[in-house]
């Protein structure tokens, strides 16, 4: 039997395939790389219909059942990233003269095909956060997804805005993991486990935990850390 986490490897295949693809090739026709792609996860999306394991008597012999859950709920998340991407990847064939304008080359195609490839990384990124049952997990799919957002947007480098834009994304982005992490470990220091099933209960054996994370984050800083004397 296909074990369900096949979809995210597929994905994760295709996009690698379209970066060796671009490199290797000599056809200039970048567009090319977007009907690959949009071919391959349309393949991936037609399969997840038949791919079996999404189902509640699966659960536990998985090998990575740890960390990664497959359910009808989750399988339906993905075949909505996957619809979304192939759309993405449609409107972006027409956004390639835009590209033009900023990326200088002789190839009046270079630089597009990357630009294909990065929203597959981000499906795969968003397909697995669909199954994440961990924390880490969970925060390992979030990166992928940013990290691809932080190259798109900042993807038209010849453009102030754009660079602008991305600067700020990446600060804005780094800030907002950093607090993920944090909170991640307040949750770990109480309860011992990243996994969200055993931390709900761990939760119930702790009727104090929320209160000593609340205890914790509503802790008034004193003066002298504010370089005040009272």
């Amino acid at each position: 039997m296909i074990p369900p986490i096949f979809l995210e490897i597929a994905v994760l295949a295709i996009g690698l395939f379209l970066l060796m693809y671009e490199a290797f090739a000599n056809d200039k026709n970048k567009s090319l790389i977007a009907w690959l792609a949009i071919t391959g996860l349309s393949s991936v999306l037609l399969f997840s219909f038949f791919i079996p394991g999404f189902n509640e008597a699966a659960q536990g012999d998985l090998p990575y059942d740890r960390f990664y859950r497959a359910d009808p709920l989750a399988l339906f998340f993905k075949q909505i990233a996957l619809a979304t991407t192939i759309l993405v990847l449609i409107m972006s064939m027409e956004y390639k003269n835009v590209l033009r304008k900023f990326i200088f080359s002789a190839d009046a195609e270079a630089g597009t095909a990357e630009f294909y490839a990065l929203p597959v990384f981000a499906c795969a990124g968003l397909m697995w956060m669909a199954s994440a049952i961990d924390f880490v997990f969970i925060f390992v799919s979030l990166e992928l997804v940013t990290i691809s957002f932080y190259v798109l947007v900042s993807y038209t480098r010849r453009n102030p805005a754009s660079l602008e834009a991305g600067v700020k994304y990446l600060i804005l982005g780094a800030l907002s993991a950093g607090f993920l992490v944090y909170g991640i470990t307040w949750i770990f220091g109480v309860t011992g486990q990243t996994k969200l099933a055993l931390v709900g209960e761990a939760l119930r054996v702790l009727p104090y935990a929320l209160t000593i994370l609340a205890a914790m984050l509503l802790k008034p800083v004193p003066p002298a850390a504010l370089g005040k004397e009272e």
